[in-house]
């Protein structure tokens, strides 16, 4: 893989909205065209099997052996994660026993080369600040911050309203019983003095034109992204504001995580345009972008229409069947070991 290409971590909050599920079907396509190198995964969900859905996933493009971090507290919650976990017949590697996130974080950004890392959040910021607060261990003498400065090239986050509703904050962005996490985080990145770009609540929203999935239905019915989606809609959840659900196929849905990890990527000015600012945020989450062409910041406004880059850009990545690929171990500590499996060690 050259260097050229992004490296990739994904901090990802599977388990609650079902676009990080099209996010991680889309990274690997892209990983198989050659276009990226997936570093790891963060789960920021507190809930095991998202973790081991995350390595089934992984493991049917090929990437089995990606590390995945979990949050400090995990509890039991059924959703399309564990629809995944059940219809896996492989042993995967339970979520209590997947490495902590910082640690994943730190090793995988202690290891890459200067200036190489692309961080993608398309979650809550939690975990982030927490590897910001992280001191020198084992894997690195630098401290969060320093390693930051060191080996991160640029984060994209999922985040925020442009313009938007100056009101309420987006969901990645809420307090969440946190105040000022987002802020926080936000703000130190910036201090660190490595650039953001968001990608707003606006830009993928199914009800602004940017709907699709449907065709997953023609997956065939053991891929575990297909599983996902139709677990998710066969029992919709409660924050879904549709008065048919539940529903009995694959319907289309936004792809809020989708567009930000394919510009996180491919970084595509002819289908999406930066504009450069500084966003500023509240304890609450809410937002307040204001443009700037010297600005750190920049949020993405579309170039072409919804359903082009949703239909012809979007979707057919998340339909990409899986490619062969070399399959190695770089970091074989931050493996946990699978359900009915024992350690060699």
């Amino acid at each position: 893989m050259s260097d050229n290409h992004p490296h990739i971590i994904l901090d990802t909050d599977l388990g609650g909205d079902i676009d990080d599920v099209g996010a991680l079907a889309l990274l690997h396509a892209l990983a198989d065209q050659g276009r990226c190198e997936i570093l790891g995964f963060i789960s920021d969900t507190a809930q095991p099997d998202a973790i081991s859905a995350i390595h089934a996933i992984n493991r049917w493009f090929g990437r089995g052996h990606l590390p995945v971090g979990r949050p400090r507290a995990l509890k039991p919650l059924d959703t399309y994660a564990s629809a995944v976990v059940r219809a896996t017949s492989d042993a995967l590697p339970e979520g209590h026993d997947a490495p902590p996130a910082v640690g994943v974080y730190r090793e995988l950004l202690a290891h890459a080369p200067d200036r190489s890392v692309t961080i993608a959040t398309i979650g809550v910021l939690f975990l982030v600040n927490e590897l910001i607060d992280s001191g020198p261990d084992h894997c690195s003498p630098l401290t969060g911050r320093e390693l930051i400065d060191a080996k991160v090239d640029r984060f994209f986050m999922m985040g925020g309203n442009y313009p938007g509703d100056p009101t309420l904050p987006e969901t990645n962005f809420r307090a969440w019983k946190t105040p000022g996490v987002s802020r926080r985080c936000v703000e130190r990145i910036t201090e660190i003095g490595r650039p953001i770009t968001f990608i707003g609540s606006e830009l993928g929203d199914r009800l602004h034109g940017y709907g699709t999935g449907a065709r997953l239905n023609d997956l065939p019915e053991d891929h575990p992204v297909r599983v996902a989606y139709l677990d998710f809609f066969t029992r919709v959840p409660h924050w879904v504001p549709d008065e048919s659900k539940p529903w009995d196929t694959i319907r289309p849905w936004s792809i809020w995580d989708q567009i930000t990890l394919h510009h996180a990527v491919c970084r595509d000015t002819d289908l999406l345009e930066e504009v450069a600012g500084l966003n500023t945020l509240d304890d609450v989450g809410i937002n307040h972008f204001k443009s700037d062409p010297n600005g750190p910041h920049a949020y993405l406004k579309p170039c072409i229409s919804p359903a082009e880059l949703a239909h012809n850009i979007i979707e057919p990545l998340m339909l990409t069947r899986p490619q062969p690929v070399p399959f190695t171990v770089p970091h074989t500590r931050l493996m946990p070991t699978g359900r009915g499996e024992k350690s060699s060690a």
